[in-house]
């Protein structure tokens, strides 16, 4: 890793019942986001996404990753995300966030992290 330079990553989740994608609200800042985070030692970006989506919502049902993409957004900082597909919509067991939510891709609420946005842009129709 290089000096200075953040690892992370993060997952779109998708039900593939209702295409709506999964956004949990953060408590500092009430910022709507998708689950992800920092990568631990020796952790892939698509380990450190899927671990994240279980340590965030508490679900361990199947997933289906289907792409991700590189989007270094700052100079200190390089974030990969997924696309996560699971079955159906789940009610997470929230842990680190305030509230979570489905949302249809052009509905999603106000104050949605902007990195958010462009993720669940890319993520599909």
């Amino acid at each position: 890793m290089q000096w200075g330079v953040r690892r992370c990553a993060g997952i779109v989740v998708v039900a593939r019942s209702t295409s709506r994608v999964l956004l949990l609200q953060r408590s500092d800042n009430g910022r709507w986001e998708n689950p992800g985070g920092h990568l631990e030692a020796g952790e892939s970006f698509r380990e450190a996404a899927l671990r994240e989506l279980q340590e965030e919502t508490g679900y361990g049902g199947p997933v289906a990753v289907t792409s991700s993409s590189i989007n270094t957004g700052h100079v200190w900082v390089r974030y990969e995300c997924f696309v996560g597909l699971v079955g159906s919509e789940f009610e997470p067991e929230l842990t680190e966030h305030a509230a979570s939510g489905w949302f249809a891709r052009d509905q999603l609420p106000s104050g949605t992290h902007p990195g958010t946005l462009r993720a669940v842009r890319w993520s599909g129709p």
